[in-house]
């Protein structure tokens, strides 16, 4: 297979060229394959994006494409290679709305799932879903749950000219573990199902050309196989090398358009180029694949930063203005701190009951999603960045929040003794100061300390039990090596297998979501983990109590019977009734904001219900 592009490093364009104050499409699309016989197919592909900013350039290649089709004589497709909806602070205040509505704007033709899209449980992405455009086929090739199998196509044809025919497939990867406890789909394995979907598609593709009864041989087949993939690298390679190797997709397959993976990679395997662009379509993947005079496939690839393309004007109006609601969103009040407050500028020196009250509310939203209970949260004091001081008195702020948890902090679950918990606590605070080591727990942990000495008790309200296996979640770094944390790391390291970044989620966005769902509760007088600093899950609260509470507040507002209310008002009644309004009520009403993506200025009783049903307590 060739790989050809005007500017090359290791035969894949390096996609840098001066910039000029005339932006033209060819130099930045490129010409016409000099080799191509009859109509090529332009593709542009991007993979796990979880962010709006860079789909108005995207948007914008596109179209730029598209406006050349006619005089290069090609066809244009787009792919978004999975990872679409989450993780993201947009995605932990609505659930994904907001980048669905990216995705919608930015002119992508084809998307597949990723494993991030199952963040927000099975019916947070039915819903979301149901909100994307008819423009975008979702294609999902390999997973079996109803809600997907039944309503999105295992492929799609995509005509090329008048004689070629390209089956577009959407696979994703079948690692069930990077997936959540209650979210786990029912998922075939890729390579299997490369070959099923193929089968599938021959068939329909003789059934459409009138002969359903012909043999293989004797018919023609589609022309092309597509297949996006959300897997890691090395398991591509193993898809690519399976494929190289049957009888008919070897030729037909020049390309696999992957995910997962959030750093380039543009690697030839088998008779595949397997082409992942990077995160948040920072870089555009451009490929041609063509047909020479004598029946030949070939191919290029090229690598362009987002930014040398304009920006679409729809698709930039939408990111500025999500944008700007977030930026207000990070001086809003999200909580109230525990009573006295406290500081983390001294974390690498003592226990703060800031750092704890933070590592409660990670144990929190994650047993909302647990199928087993977690018994502690801890990290150590080099994951507690913001140095500073909290009055009691004061709110807790977003910006607070993200100047904590300054990193990613992915958050791992893994099982360690109550021993080795012990011993760690012990070693990391009895280190010489300062110690980015220093482990701070959650506040159902005691350590007494004496003299020197720093004794773990109780772990979840209860005595320790060296020999009792604890579940605890910590930042996945500490897991992999960071402050060499011992007797943890080691005790990790010969007995546990440490769960991929991929497969946790980030500690912000984790107590972003709880703390949101309280405020929104709070707005209705439901009961939420907040009142009485209680951290365990409100008991017995079911959906008929929350819609006795809605429906309570939209008649006391008298609603106009259509089950609409205006957000001004909505807030205008929440302030007059004073006990109902505290620190969270703020980031519920930019909430309310960032969820009415239509820009109506309404809520519907079915969009408050579904958020304050956002990730609800289970037994």
């Amino acid at each position: 297979m060739a790989v050809n592009s005007p500017e090359q490093t290791n035969g894949v364009s390096n996609g840098h060229s001066n910039r000029s104050s005339e932006r033209t499409a060819e130099p930045l699309l490129g010409n016409r394959p000099r080799t191509a016989n009859g109509t090529f197919l332009r593709i542009l592909t991007i993979n796990d994006v979880y962010k709006l900013e860079n789909f108005p350039h995207f948007a914008a290649a596109v179209d730029m494409a598209r406006a050349l089709a006619s005089d290069q004589d090609c066809v244009v497709a787009s792919f978004l290679n999975g990872d679409f909806l989450s993780p993201s602070i947009l995605t932990a205040l609505d659930r994904g709305r907001a980048l669905m509505n990216g995705v919608n704007l930015a002119n992508i033709d084809y998307l597949c799932l990723g494993n991030h899209e199952f963040d927000i449980g099975f019916d947070g992405l039915e819903s979301r879903l149901q909100e994307l455009s008819k423009k975008t086929t979702l294609i999902n090739s390999n997973v079996d749950d109803d809600f997907l199998s039944k309503h999105y196509p295992p492929f799609h044809f995509l005509q090329i000219g008048e004689e070629r025919t390209a089956v577009v497939g959407g696979f994703l990867t079948n690692q069930i573990d990077i997936f959540p406890p209650k979210a786990k789909p029912k998922i075939r394995p890729i390579e299997e199902s490369c070959v099923s979907t193929w089968e599938d598609a021959k068939a329909a593709f003789k059934t459409a050309n009138n002969n359903p009864n012909s043999d293989t041989n004797d018919t023609k087949l589609p022309d092309l196989f597509l297949p996006m993939t959300h897997q890691l690298m090395h398991q591509d390679r193993n898809t690519a090398t399976f494929l190289a190797q049957h009888e008919e997709l070897k030729s037909r397959t020049p390309i696999i358009l992957g995910g997962h993976d959030h750093e380039v990679y543009l690697e030839e395997v088998g008779q595949s180029i397997i082409a992942k662009v990077g995160v948040d379509a920072e870089k555009i993947g451009i490929i041609d694949v063509w047909w020479t005079a004598d029946g030949q496939v070939k191919s290029r690839l090229s690598l362009v930063p987002c930014d040398e393309f304009p920006k679409d004007t729809l698709s930039e109006k939408y990111a500025q203005e999500t944008s700007a609601k977030v930026n207000k969103l990070m001086s809003t009040p999200i909580a109230s701190l525990p009573k006295g407050g406290g500081s983390t500028k001294k974390v690498r020196f003592e226990a703060s009951p800031v750092a704890s009250w933070l590592l409660s509310t990670v144990k929190r939203g994650l047993n909302r999603t647990q199928d087993k209970h977690i018994d502690c949260a801890l990290i150590q004091a080099g994951g507690i960045r913001g140095q500073a001081d909290y009055d009691g008195s004061a709110p807790f702020r977003v910006g607070d929040l993200y100047n904590e948890f300054a990193f990613e902090t992915p958050t791992g679950i893994v099982e360690v003794p109550g021993w080795v918990l012990a011993e760690s606590v012990q070693n990391t605070r009895s280190a010489a100061k300062p110690a980015p080591q220093f482990l701070h727990l959650d506040t159902d942990c005691t350590v007494l300390q004496q003299g020197d000495d720093h004794i773990l008790t109780h772990v979840n309200g209860a005595p320790l039990v060296k020999d009792r296996l604890y579940r605890i979640c910590t930042w996945n770094n500490t897991l992999n090596g960071v402050n060499d944390i011992q007797p943890l790391l080691a005790y990790v390291q010969t007995n546990v297998t440490v769960p991929d970044d991929e497969a946790c989620r980030p500690a912000k966005d984790i107590v972003l979501e709880v703390l949101v769902v309280d405020a929104w509760r709070h707005l209705f007088e439901l009961p939420s983990h907040v009142d009485n600093n209680c951290h365990s899950c409100v008991p017995g609260l079911t959906q008929p109590d929350i819609e006795t509470a809605v429906d309570r507040v939209f008649a006391e507002m008298e609603c106009a019977g259509d089950g609409v209310v205006n957000i001004d008002a909505l807030y205008d009644y929440m302030e007059s009734k004073g006990h109902r309004i505290y620190h969270g009520c703020g980031i519920a009403m930019e909430m309310m904001k960032l969820v009415d993506v239509e820009g109506k200025g309404q809520l519907s009783r079915d969009l408050v219900l579904e958020q304050l049903q956002i990730h609800a307590c289970g037994p």
